[in-house]
């Protein structure tokens, strides 16, 4: 309803995304949200009853940063995740929710917004819904408090947000003093923005599963897990089974490799498998199903032509020579002009002892035994 250092500070941040393009209006004249991926109401005043429509029936994606000037007791109405009505202000500080997993914030992040400047709160009996998701809490000093800074929520199809503070704009300059850049406050920014513009990923878990591996290749599996921000995750265990022709089960694990899973399943022999991946993140199970095929592979069949290059090469490098089909009257002429291609005759003399032979030996033995038999029987001497 009136400029702020607020507004500037979250424009600087959105023009500096190549994805996203922003107008800055006042609440009076907007004429639909429809056109619009995320609307941000900064200091809500409900005099404008499409801009109200819009928020009670959840078709446009809304932050709320509620701040002096807001009118808490209509945004209560609008049933935007809390109820009651402002009595004062209050200075609050950050202090981050680490059970919530959709926005992933770096460390640096963290600290920065852990020491930033206190927000401008509306202080009073507030009541906040069950069903938010606080990424953020109050913190009073050292005191955290049980309310939230920061938090989101879904109406119908379309999420919101609502910054129960005013004065981010200190958190960039803070972010500048103690750091010297700008980068941590737009990335925290950048965060919310993408989480409450983006559309609801229908699929959160996939799994990249080739439908046909050859057997001398290795079957690499990988995973993909994304939070609501559409963030990839892998803190949850991703279960893998795989089952051959056999019925043999086989349960490999997954290695996390960056924010993603993968899984080498080697070399494995040809066939059809079947096989189931699972995970569970924040009490819901995605499961994923599927076959893949090894195929045989005919090494003879790989490649049935002659690689004339590679041969040619063979003969030079052997002192031989290359001919085609077509030259074999030339290879017959080569072969006889070659003078180092002449007939060789070796003779060799070898001697061996009679004894070397048995049945030779004992045959003349044999012979030699019966003529001095004979000899004897007939008184030759």
């Amino acid at each position: 309803n009136g400029p702020h250092p607020d507004i500037a500070a979250l424009r600087f941040v959105i023009e500096n995304n190549k994805n996203y393009e922003v107008e800055i209006k006042q609440i009076n004249e907007v004429s639909s949200l429809k056109p619009y991926d995320l609307a941000i109401i900064h200091n809500y005043s409900s005099i404008n009853n499409t801009v109200n429509d819009a928020i009670a029936s959840g078709s446009t994606p809304c932050l709320f940063i509620v701040g002096n000037r807001s009118e808490v007791t209509a945004l209560s109405n609008a049933k935007v995740g809390f109820s009651g009505r402002k009595t004062d202000l209050e200075e609050v500080g950050f202090k981050h929710n680490s059970a919530f997993k959709e926005i992933l914030l770096s460390p640096k992040v963290i600290d920065m917004l852990s020491s930033a400047p206190p927000l401008q709160s509306p202080f009073g009996d507030f009541k906040f819904s069950s069903a938010n998701e606080v990424l953020a809490y109050q913190k009073v000093g050292n005191i955290t408090l049980d309310k939230p800074l920061i938090y989101f929520n879904k109406k119908n199809n379309a999420r919101f947000g609502v910054i129960m503070g005013e004065g981010i704009w200190r958190w960039r300059l803070h972010d500048q003093m103690k750091n010297s850049t700008t980068d941590n406050y737009q990335e925290f920014i950048g965060k919310i923005i993408t989480f409450l513009a983006v559309k609801d990923n229908k699929d959160p878990f996939k799994v990249h599963v080739a439908k046909t591996y050859n057997e001398n290749e290795k079957v690499v599996i990988k995973a993909e897990l994304y939070n609501k921000s559409y963030e990839l995750i892998n803190e949850p265990e991703v279960i893998f089974e795989y089952t051959n022709e056999n019925e043999k089960t086989f349960a490999p694990h997954f290695v996390r490799l960056g924010n993603a899973y993968q899984l080498d399943l080697g070399r494995l022999e040809a066939g059809v498998f079947s096989w189931e991946a699972n995970t569970t993140f924040q009490d819901k199970t995605y499961k994923k199903t599927g076959t893949f095929l090894v195929k045989q592979i005919n090494v003879e069949q790989l490649n049935i032509e002659a690689n004339h290059r590679l041969l040619r090469n063979m003969s030079q490098n052997s002192g031989g020579e290359f001919y085609f089909p077509t030259e074999l009257e030339k290879l017959k002429n080569d072969i006889q002009n070659r003078d180092d291609l002449v007939t060789v005759v070796y003779q060799e003399k070898t001697f061996d002892d009679l004894i070397d032979y048995k049945f030779l030996f004992f045959l003349i033995i044999l012979v030699l035994t019966v003529e001095w038999f004979f000899r004897k029987f007939n008184g030759a001497y």
